[in-house]
């Protein structure tokens, strides 16, 4: 009787495609050998029995004459992939639809196809998407407007619209401290300010919520006649909750007047 191991064999449609001489035999009473010297009979013996162990890929088996050795999982899907299972026979996922992946299921389980779910897609390309979010592409704020956002935990953007908004100033003469007439709007935003110097004299004046307070603009040097804008970007606070008193104060006037402006929208 000869053993054939569950080792060499060649890919094709079928397991059972063994090549003859990459089949060490031995027959009975002779030398090992490939099975095709033994089937030519060139090295002397006659093969009576061919034996297959079982694997992971060949069923056990005898051919005495003719036939076929048979592969250990009777049913494979076309276009699966095979997935070992030890020394019992192998296993093969379904054929994956378009842009599935493989994934883990732990050490003791067999890995799934698993289609990209969540905020990504995938496809069979091998390109990862995003989900849509439903928002329109686009810029949003500008003039007249302000862009309001829904941002979820993960940073998407949800939900993007345009308000819009009312522009409109707070103005006041000063050459000596004292407070802008008409409070700033709760919830106002303030968007810039400017001091004109209608004077030759330079002045250092600061703007804030109470009298001498300098929390909404720092202590800032108006020059002679001049213009000075103040952005945004350099002012303390921008808006309150509830209406708001605006202070414009000096340490030392020297005689210097002028033109404060704070501009807001709502």
């Amino acid at each position: 009787m000869t053993t054939v191991p569950d080792t060499p064999f060649v890919v094709g449609e079928t397991f059972e495609q063994l090549l003859a001489n990459a089949i060490w035999v031995t027959p009975t009473g002779g030398a090992q050998q490939t099975l095709a010297d033994a089937l030519s009979g060139a090295s002397g013996g006659t093969v009576t029995q061919v034996v297959a162990q079982g694997g992971p890929f060949l069923s056990a088996g005898t051919i005495t004459t003719t036939g076929t050795i048979a592969n250990s999982a009777s049913s494979l899907a076309a276009h699966g992939i095979l997935i070992g299972q030890g020394t019992s026979a192998v296993a093969a996922t379904a054929a994956m639809t378009s842009g599935q992946i493989l994934v883990g299921q732990g050490a003791s389980a067999d890995p799934l196809p698993k289609t990209m779910g969540g905020d990504a897609t995938l496809n069979n390309l091998g390109q990862l998407g995003l989900v849509a979010t439903g928002v329109t592409a686009g810029t949003y704020g500008g003039t007249g407007t302000i862009g309001v956002f829904q941002v979820d935990a993960s940073g998407r953007i949800l939900s993007a619209s345009n308000v819009a908004t009312s522009a409109a100033k707070l103005t006041g003469t000063f050459s000596a401290n004292g407070s802008i007439t008409t409070q700033l709007p709760a919830l106002a935003n303030i968007v810039a300010a400017s001091f004109v110097n209608t004077t030759t004299i330079a002045v250092v004046v600061g703007m804030g919520t109470t009298s001498g307070a300098t929390d909404i603009m720092d202590a800032t040097t108006i020059a002679a006649s001049d213009i000075t804008p103040i952005p945004a970007s350099s002012l303390l606070k921008l808006a309150w909750s509830a209406n708001q008193t605006i202070f414009v104060d000096s340490a030392s006037w020297g005689g210097a007047s002028v033109n404060a402006t704070v501009w807001y929208v709502t």
